[in-house]
């Protein structure tokens, strides 16, 4: 057991070592290509301003192609172990494939988990720092344009509707002609339409209103020059009816799980809908990437000869470029609503996590 113990800090430290010069070639690659791509947008940028830019986005970068680092950290790992004989020396000693594979598929677990988590906390700000030093200092435009929305329907809560007939502008908090319905057991029992609606910082305000109450006998109308008195309480605040534009990875799990049901009450189109409701299903679904191909990685090497390495290298690149397709693809798929946005988000893996467990464990079971 004290043998197993050295073997298997030994096997991780080689992988982690791996990790980390492999996380800064990619890198390295990722940003000159980015850059050269981006050439004539950086003419006359100075190049701290530019350097400056990508070190804020090295944590979206490394987000993005956390699962080829790692596909490439543990061919190198187990394949480097395979091709100077010591897992055969590890065999012959009685030490099984699970036991060799263990550190690396628990070290991918954590890295899931800590996916998981940074997805949730750092990344969000991150990518909104980095898009907001690209809009000031490369495009040079405001960080955040005022949102506003014209003729629109809001579906609020407590069988509330709003019906912006002119426009609403986010900034202001304020929408111009607008009608402010309620309804009781599906049944409309009070409206109330205003020349102006906003928010004065504490509640709503409906200015130069008309209130039409809607009984059996008839209807009946009052006239006010500001009204705040609502039949129910209005429990919208003014980002919850036109949030600021954001893109998915400028938030968590549940701030983006928010804003799609912000969305949906505010009638929003089902194709954008669609999109961020697949990558909600993305930002559980991508994670467990890190775990597949770290399994593919040991299964694809483990069995590398000396002169088989570049072979086995190169089929488990181009494995991972089509796991990596895949996943693409069902994401694309998705957002685009051709397929259930949750399926498109777990296209890749539900094709490859099977594959490649079978895989391990037909390998395991032949060494």
């Amino acid at each position: 057991m004290p043998f197993l113990s050295i073997l298997r800090r030994y096997i991780l430290m080689r992988f982690i070592k791996n990790l980390a010069l492999s996380a800064a070639a990619i890198l390295f690659i990722y940003i000159i290509i980015d850059y050269v791509g981006q050439l004539r947008r950086f003419t006359d940028i100075p190049m701290s301003v530019v350097a400056v830019y990508y070190f804020a986005k090295i944590p979206y970068i490394l987000n993005l192609i956390i699962s080829i680092i790692l596909l490439i950290t543990t061919m190198l790992t187990i394949g480097g172990l395979a091709k100077t004989s010591e897992i055969t020396a590890m065999r012959a000693s009685g030490v099984s494939l699970a036991a060799i594979s263990m550190p690396i598929l628990l070290f991918s677990l954590l890295l899931t988990g800590l996916n998981i988590v940074l997805n949730e906390t750092l990344l969000p700000k991150a990518n909104m720092k980095k898009e907001k030093l690209y809009k000031e200092l490369i495009r040079k435009q405001p960080a955040q344009q005022p949102a506003v929305r014209t003729d629109f329907i809001y579906r609020g809560y407590n069988d509330v509707i709003f019906r912006f007939k002119s426009h609403y502008d986010s900034e202001r908090m304020r929408g111009e002609s607008v009608d402010i319905e309620f309804f009781k057991d599906g049944k409309l029992y009070r409206k109330v339409s205003c020349a102006s609606f906003s928010w004065n910082g504490k509640e709503w305000v409906a200015v130069d209103a008309v209130v039409r109450s809607f009984e059996s006998d008839g209807v009946q109308s009052e006239k006010f020059k500001e009204f705040k008195d609502f039949p129910v309480a209005i429990k919208e605040q003014p980002d919850d009816i036109l949030r600021p534009k954001k893109n998915s990875e400028e938030m968590g799990f549940f701030e983006l799980r928010e804003y799609i049901d912000i969305l949906k009450r505010a009638g929003e189109s089902p194709y954008r809908i669609a999109k961020f409701v697949t990558d909600l299903h993305v930002k559980v679904a991508m994670p467990f990437i890190i775990f597949v191909v770290a399994l593919f990685g040991v299964a694809l090497t483990v069995r590398t000869g000396k002169r088989g390495m570049a072979r086995n290298f190169g089929i488990g690149l181009f494995i991972g470029f089509l796991y990596y397709f895949s996943v693409n693809l069902g994401i694309g798929m998705g957002q685009g609503g051709t397929i259930n946005p949750m399926l498109g988000a777990w296209l890749g893996s539900i094709i490859f996590a099977p594959v490649g467990m079978l895989y391990f464990l037909k390998v395991a079971r032949y060494e």
